[in-house]
């Protein structure tokens, strides 16, 4: 029996005596496929993404990944942070490299010392940084037993990964070397760092960000834009985080090993509550000025359950508050604009009736009746069926929708007699100092765990649907976020921990041949770095409720 390891590029059928690495591959297909204006940065065999150096251990049917293809942007990310660590490494014996949360096209990053990076400092890591790129190292992988992975990092005196280290549940751990030191590998990297030419270094007090070119032209960096309120929201919750003394996942993994995690949750959910009883003490402050609230926020973020809360705490100031849907006021499916790709467009502003939903808002504020319509979306029509609505002196309007920002959704409204709050899952656990947790990928798992249970809409349709939801928030709702008067990040550290066993039942059904197991793939291999919560520790009012069940308010 043959133990050499097949592969099908295209119409070829290669194979190889073990061990191989995807750049034999690439060498004996075409080797001009790592050079050119979009060259090639990573492999997927099956649908699995590897590294061009990783060294694999099975064949399959081969898919090249190059930097302008939907994927192609996160190992050029990749291969940047680490072409950063190892600067600062090199840089600094006693400041530890610190990341945080995405911002400005780029990760926010600070060193361990919390001391403000003066422009200096930035110039020496920018030096050193186009150093390494210039002398095209190699990036490497190795995979490595547990136990030697650990000695590494206890040599290194790196407590954030010998905390997670400590709770791995693997005997193999990939690793990433780059000039002699060692990274742990969540995501695949580029095969040197060469092609890692274009980035920006800003100061942002106390830190930095390190700045990303565009997916489609890796020569161009944005320019920046600033988003104080955005960076406030996010360091409001990595104080969150030092008060809890949790900061990544192994830290995480030590209290539910340590059977501590009721309390965090407790004190976790109480910090939310905290926030919302903030902004409804704001809206309460300036009430006589204020006669309409929106909540907005992109897929997933839990804006109907803040929504929910938020109205409680208005009543205990003696505020009676009513909330519509913009839901409600889609137009019928056969109006629906539709995108580029000739699919329906339900992100789009102009998926609402602007102009009924804005009567309605002139009408209510006026005092008079209007009937609210009801929108089915298993029909894709409104329903004969419509709510009479009047509201009174006492009676505050709440609208929720991820347009709630947009100025022209609420146009009949004065800007002055608005209090607009945006809501996001703004995810402040790290995995450790040099790898973060997407935002995006944090509220994906929420929105597939949801839509498994209540919505019968599978984790693949999910994935695929992924891409366009995110260009509508690109388009309709991250522009608007700085214009909040409130923000509320509804994200819990101790989410992930509760939504594995959940997310990983639902990804079972993805196909390893559709391209969505690349996605399936990469959450499953970063859920299982959690230890599992049981559910049943989650109060019935918690934002997590609304995707995995049992909450006490009605959807």
């Amino acid at each position: 029996m043959s133990d050499k390891i097949r592969f099908k590029v295209g119409d070829q059928l290669l194979s190889y005596e073990p061990p191989v690495t995807p750049l034999q591959i690439i060498e004996d297909t075409d080797p001009e496929l790592t050079n050119g204006d979009n060259p090639l940065v990573g492999i997927a065999i099956n649908q699995r993404m590897f590294s061009l150096r990783h060294p694999l251990k099975r064949g399959g049917r081969v898919n090249f990944i190059r930097y302008k293809d939907r994927y192609g942007d996160e190992y050029y990310r990749r291969g940047l942070t680490l072409v950063l660590v190892l600067a600062c490494d090199r840089l600094f014996e006693k400041r530890q490299l610190e990341i945080g949360h995405s911002i400005e096209h780029g990760y926010y990053y600070q060193l361990s010392d919390e001391n403000p990076v003066d422009r200096e400092v930035l110039q020496q890591i920018e030096e050193h940084m186009h150093e390494i790129i210039e002398a095209n190292l190699p990036i490497e992988v190795e995979v490595v037993e547990h136990a030697r992975a650990l000695k590494i990092f206890r040599e290194r005196e790196e407590d954030d990964k010998i905390r997670l280290l400590e709770t791995w549940s693997e005997e193999l751990v990939e690793l990433h070397k780059l000039g002699g030191h060692y990274d742990l590998a969540y995501f695949p990297a580029p095969a040197n760092t060469g092609l890692l030419k274009h980035f920006e270094l800003r100061p942002y007090t106390p830190g930095f960000i390190l700045r990303f070119p565009l997916g489609d032209n890796h020569k161009n960096v944005p320019e920046p834009k600033d988003q104080p309120k955005l960076f406030q929201i996010y360091q409001e919750t990595r104080d969150w985080a030092k008060i809890l003394e949790v900061d990544d996942v192994g830290a995480l993994n030590k209290v539910i090993e340590e059977d501590e995690i009721t309390e965090f949750i407790k004190i976790s959910e109480a910090l939310h509550e905290r926030k919302i009883i903030r902004i409804a003490d704001k809206i309460h402050r300036n009430l006589k000025n204020i006669n309409l609230v929106t909540i907005a926020g992109p897929s997933s973020s839990g804006k109907t359950t803040f929504a929910k809360r938020l109205s409680i705490q208005l009543r205990v100031q003696g505020i009676k508050p009513v909330r519509i849907s913009t839901d409600d006021y889609f137009v019928n499916r056969k109006d629906t604009p539709r995108d580029e790709d000739g699919n329906y467009n339900f992100e789009a502003l102009e998926a609402i009736d602007l102009e009924l939903f804005n009567q309605h808002l002139t009408e209510l504020s006026q005092g008079k009746e209007v009937e609210v319509p009801q929108f089915s979306f298993e029909t894709g029509q409104r329903k004969e069926k419509t709510i009479q609505l009047k509201l009174t002196e006492d009676q505050l309007l709440i609208v929720e929708g991820i347009h709630g920002l947009n100025p022209e959704l609420t146009r009949a409204v004065d800007r002055h007699r608005k209090h607009l709050i945006y809501v996001s899952a703004l995810t402040q656990l790290v995995i450790d100092n040099h790898n973060r947790i997407s935002t995006s990928d944090s509220r994906l798992i929420r929105r597939i765990v949801r839509d498994v249970l209540f919505r019968n809409i599978s984790a693949t349709t999910n994935i695929h649907r992924w891409t366009n939801v995110r260009r509508g928030e690109r388009e309709y709702i991250f522009p608007y976020q700085e214009d909040a008067d409130s923000m509320f990040n509804s994200s819990l550290l101790y989410e992930l921990a509760v939504l594995k066993p959940y997310i990983k039942s639902a990804l079972k059904s993805v196909d390893d041949c559709d391209s969505g197991h690349r996605t399936a793939h990469r959450i499953r291999r970063f859920i299982n770095l959690f230890q599992k919560v049981d559910s049943k520790e989650i109060p019935p009012t918690s934002i997590l409720r609304e995707f995995i069940g049992g909450s006490s308010f009605s959807y």
